[in-house]
């Protein structure tokens, strides 16, 4: 499945019949899914987070960032099934910020792992069940230096 990210905002309208079918606490069934199938019948899928939307069609996958004004109506709408922004209004899915992308998702998840890697030059210890022994990562057991007092 290819995943895209769109340029361009994309238009939803919701009336009173996404509403009523709609089915709280559910991604791909709640009002703003309800009004993306019906306005765009060639959707095989929706999912909608509070955050991300992705909009799927055949083997592509469209993700679309949440407008703010939709996510507290999504959550109010999961508590309470009632949908508290008005019926019969356009809004706008907008794209992705250049931070939210997949790509730059990768770059950083990238840059997190290459810290997270031990220094090389130095061997890593680990302890042993025997406090006086430190185990190197070469396989060598050195006891510690213990100062008789």
């Amino acid at each position: 499945m290819r995943i895209k990210e769109p340029k361009k905002p994309l238009t939803v309208r919701t009336q009173q019949s996404d509403v009523d079918t709609a089915i709280a606490c559910h991604k791909g069934f709640c009002v703003i899914a309800q009004a993306l199938r019906r306005g765009y019948p060639e959707l095989s899928a929706v999912r909608v987070g509070l955050t991300i939307m992705e909009l799927i069609t055949g083997d592509v996958t469209y993700r679309y960032q949440t407008p703010k004004v939709l996510r507290p109506a999504i959550k109010h709408f999961d508590l309470t099934r009632e949908w508290d922004l008005p019926v019969d209004d356009n809004y706008s899915l907008l794209p992705l910020s250049p931070g939210q992308t997949l790509k730059a998702r990768r770059r950083n998840n990238l840059v997190r792992n290459k810290r997270a890697l031990p220094n090389k030059r130095r061997p890593q210890r680990t302890h042993t069940a025997d406090p006086r022994m430190v185990t190197w990562r070469e396989g060598l057991a050195t006891p510690l230096a213990t100062a008789a007092r």
